[in-house]
């Protein structure tokens, strides 16, 4: 096998399988990238700093979701929520360590954010928990009813005797049917 591939290749198996292996990453952070520097266009208010950038890997993480530009802003936007980001220093335009990574557009500075007076403690994160609920199980509309049963012919006659009494006497449409085959 192995002087097949390499015949047709020109490279041992284990080299093309590297080769494949390291186009792959290549393709996968160049993604990653585009996708990266999408959402920093998206939010130009972001702050790049390491503490924002692993709060936002770890919120993807603890979900399970993707490194795309929906996920990133899905993530940010949560994070904004329980102010868990770090927002630009007053008249900062630049990032730490220079780079317009984040900056905002056409030279302007950033607005003031309001400092926390105390420190808030870390929410918990939400869980996420599968409950088995699909949307349609979840319409909000009233059970189904029941479908009344519609006895045969044959059906009446397996049955017991103290069932058919029974229900002859106490549901009337039971009574109706076995009425209906007897006319």
């Amino acid at each position: 096998m192995t002087e097949i591939v390499t015949a047709q290749t020109g490279a041992p198996p284990k080299v093309v399988g590297e080769k494949i292996a390291t186009d792959d990453r290549k393709q996968s952070n160049e993604y990653y990238a585009a996708e990266a520097e999408a959402f920093r266009k998206e939010f130009p208010d972001y702050y790049p700093v390491e503490q924002n950038r692993n709060a936002i890997f770890d919120e993807l993480k603890a979900n399970g979701w993707d490194l795309t530009r929906n996920n990133l802003a899905i993530a940010y936007q949560t994070l904004l929520d329980r102010e868990e980001m770090i927002p630009w220093p007053d008249g900062e335009q630049e990032p730490p360590n220079g780079g317009n990574g984040g900056a905002p557009p056409n030279g302007q500075t950033r607005v003031a954010q309001p400092a926390a007076q105390e420190p808030n403690p870390p929410s918990p994160r939400p869980r996420t928990i599968s409950t088995g609920i699909r949307n349609a199980d979840a319409s909000a509309l009233p059970p189904t009813p029941q479908k009344k049963a519609r006895y045969t012919r044959a059906d009446i006659e397996r049955m017991p005797r103290a069932e058919y009494t029974q229900r002859l006497n106490s549901d009337p449409d039971f009574r109706r049917q076995v009425d209906a085959m007897g006319a």
